[in-house]
């Protein structure tokens, strides 16, 4: 996986900071924290003379699939931003052992099945399909 040098890092910084510190605000005991959430980031953005709509938190992050980027600065910017999600919230709730194991063995893991099981499992059917089986 390629990195992503230093100074093309920053694009990123705002938005992943931003992210951080609303993840976890939509709970189940309180389903309208997520509007609050909403109006708190918009509020922060607008105050920051930043563009109002939400699309600006997501916006360097759909650089990556410009397409005057290549896909391996792609891979590797991606890796770079979700990495860093996973630290600083890491680091937010404290470096302890649960907090690793919860989001590099869970979170992660969890996104992986999830991604296999409802994309990567559809592609395979289609090309199956398509293609014919495999295993007879």
């Amino acid at each position: 996986m390629p990195y992503t040098k230093e100074e093309s890092r920053s694009p990123f910084k705002e938005p992943i900071d931003i992210i951080v510190e609303y993840l976890g605000w939509n709970t189940p005991n309180n389903p309208s924290n997520m509007k609050l959430c909403q109006d708190l980031i918009y509020a922060e953005l607008r105050d920051k003379g930043k563009h109002e709509d939400i699309e600006y938190l997501f916006g360097n992050f759909m650089k990556v699939l410009d397409k005057d980027r290549s896909v391996d600065l792609a891979k590797g910017d991606l890796n770079f931003v979700v990495s860093s999600i996973i630290w600083k919230t890491i680091q937010k709730l404290g470096i302890r052992y649960h907090n690793l194991n919860d989001f590099v063995g869970g979170v992660l893991s969890m996104c992986q099945d999830e991604l296999q099981r409802r994309i990567t499992s559809s592609y395979e059917n289609e090309a199956r399909d398509k293609n014919g089986e495999v295993f007879k």
